[in-house]
């Protein structure tokens, strides 16, 4: 919710006063890692395989580690690369007879961790190599079954020894090589691997470690049946084409596969959805903002009609009132996940009824929608809101003491968008907010004003309900139903006008605020393809404003003997606040 939920949690009017927001922020990232087989190797095998090649890459151009920084916030160092050519899961690697450096991918991690590396939390793992198929050659008898088996091991102690040296952020490929021989045992060693992978990565996802499957063998099927959808002219190998091989780079781009390695068009392909499976969980955080934040809006308009009750209460009225606010976010960043801020245009509409219940009681009810539409930072998409809303509110005056309370509910229908690589990923999904609030104070009287302290409490709670992006199955996400409670408590001034006639009347509010919600948000998710691989994004719930001003104002004066109209506008001040409101409304009174 931010700091716009605890501006309109804590009152919702004021001054309007814009303060100058932050535009988008790019995620902060580490370097990338790459161990495993030629998919990644740039240094060991590959440049011995493909000497024309300069770039070092098995295939005809730049390799996918040296690609990737150009779609996701990472830098690459050669010193990184720590694949091999051939590379199976364990220590087998059929390229030995060419290299020693042709190491499988476990002795990789083990040799990487007996050296003294460490990997830093922001820093992303590549891990490849499932060559292991090779082992077929030199074994006839080998039972794909029981390879299958003690590979999905060997993974296991692959992900041990990498989250012991470091790595927080790690993406496995699954990813079936294009020259494996489809005989019965090799085929039930890949299926078996394949079905076994996500399990296998499984026990050691936790939050703070977050891993990931890049399904490359079903992006390398789509790409061969349907290669223009990728912009490629050709699903068949650039090898199996006549000519192709002594074309130019161009021509030979035009294919997703070099020979059994992709061109470097297919590696940059490969890469985009790298980037954007590691930045899948980016904008969900900001769903329950959104959701959060339309619910705040109407629980303020509540706030303020008891407060203009209270300044004219002597007669039943209806009223309506209509308004724009604008709720903005940093985005936050950390080793465990990340939260894309956002810029949110709030509109809304809130229509209500108020009775006196004997002197010093005020009562009203209220229904409300809002429409919320949220750009996201960093390129995480957008969230859309058709928001509905019903509460109570009351206002007490005794001397010169007031309490304000409401409480409410509000359902919402969300829209969400998140860009893929072939296309947008869509959702829809349902969310709810209950909320109750308090605001009291002691004003004395100087003539025509009072003038004391004021203290505001301000709770909600949303949930936004679980659900499965549509769009390109290869980065479709289930969505695990995500919480968000804030508590937001406010002290400061107030100085209220009303003249005697009860035909003008308002107030303006200075406060310090402070949001309690200081614990951490995990959200769930996994890819449709790898339902039982949880990925966990931790999120910092302390918004990076828990402490900020507020300036917030009402007046309402009398158009007729039984209209009155309302004006109402506010700011929050301080560092990283910078979100106001504007609101008009009339009331009629019966």
């Amino acid at each position: 919710m931010r700091h716009f939920g605890s501006l309109a949690a804590a009152t919702g009017t004021g001054v309007v006063w814009f303060l100058a927001c932050s535009a988008a922020h790019a995620a902060p990232g580490g370097t990338v890692y790459g161990f495993g087989d030629s998919l990644l190797d740039l240094k060991n095998v590959c440049p011995i395989e493909y000497p024309s090649n300069s770039s070092g890459a098995c295939g005809n151009g730049k390799g996918l580690l040296q690609t990737l920084p150009s779609y996701a916030p990472y830098s690459f160092s050669l010193a990184n690369d720590y694949a091999a050519g051939g590379a199976g899961t364990g220590s087998f690697n059929v390229a030995s007879v060419l290299t020693p450096n042709a190491i499988g991918t476990l002795t990789q991690i083990d040799n990487f961790a007996a050296a003294g590396g460490r990997i830093g939390g922001q820093d992303l793992v590549l891990v490849s190599g499932r060559n292991n198929f090779y082992q077929f050659l030199f074994n006839p008898s080998l039972q794909g079954a029981s390879l299958a088996t003690q590979a999905l091991g060997q993974v296991r102690e692959e992900i041990s020894g990498l989250v012991s040296v470091g790595a927080r952020d790690i993406i496995y490929f699954d990813s079936r090589s294009p020259n494996s021989p489809s005989t019965t045992q090799v085929n039930i060693y890949e299926t078996n691997f394949s079905a076994g992978l996500p399990s296998a990565l499984a026990g050691y996802a936790q939050p703070g470690i977050r891993l990931r499957l890049l399904n490359l063998t079903g992006l390398s099927s789509a790409v061969a049946s349907n290669p223009t959808l990728y912009a490629f002219t050709s699903g068949a190998s650039c090898a199996t084409t006549a000519g192709c091989e002594t074309a130019s780079a161009a021509v030979q781009d035009e294919h997703f596969l070099y020979d059994q390695h992709p061109t470097e068009a297919g590696y940059a392909l490969i890469a985009q959805y790298i980037a954007n499976l590691d930045a899948s969980a980016n904008g969900i955080a900001a769903q329950a903002d959104v959701a959060a934040a339309a619910s705040n809006v109407f629980s303020a308009t509540l706030l303020d009609q008891a407060t203009v009750d209270g300044l004219m209460p002597s007669k039943r009225g209806l009223f309506i009132d209509a308004g724009y606010s604008q709720d903005q976010r940093e985005s936050e960043y950390t080793s465990s996940g990340g939260a894309a801020g956002y810029s949110d245009g709030i509109t809304r509409v809130v229509t209500g009824y108020s009775v006196p219940i004997g002197g010093a009681v005020i009562a009203g009810v209220a229904a409300g929608y809002t429409h919320s539409n949220a750009s996201l930072y960093d390129d995480a998409g957008s969230v859309g809101g058709n928001s509905y809303s019903g509460g109570a509110y009351l206002d007490w005056r005794h001397g010169r003491a007031f309490i304000d309370t409401t409480i409410d509910y509000t359902h919402d229908d969300l829209s969400v968008v998140r860009p893929g690589v072939i296309g947008d990923l869509t959702a829809k999904p349902e969310a709810w907010t209950v909320a109750a609030q308090v605001r009291g104070g002691w004003l004395k009287e100087f003539g025509a004003f009072q003038l004391g302290p004021i203290a505001t409490l301000n709770y909600n709670h949303t949930q936004v309900r679980g659900y499965t992006e549509e769009g390109d199955p290869l980065l479709a996400q289930i969505v695990s139903a995500t919480t968000e409670t804030n508590v937001v408590a406010g002290a400061g001034g107030r100085l209220e006008m009303m003249n005697s006639s009860e035909t003008t009347g308002g107030f303006i509010e200075v406060s310090a605020n402070h949001n309690f919600e200081n614990g951490q948000r995990v959200l769930q998710t996994a890819n449709i393809y790898a339902a039982t691989l949880p990925i966990y994004t931790v999120v910092n719930s302390a918004p990076t404003a828990r402490n900020f001003g507020l300036i917030d104002t009402v007046i309402t004066s009398s158009l007729t003997s039984r209209i009155q109209f309302n004006l109402r506008a506010g700011t929050s001040f301080g560092p990283n606040a910078d979100n106001y409101v504007f609101q008009a409304g009339i009331r009629v009174l019966l």
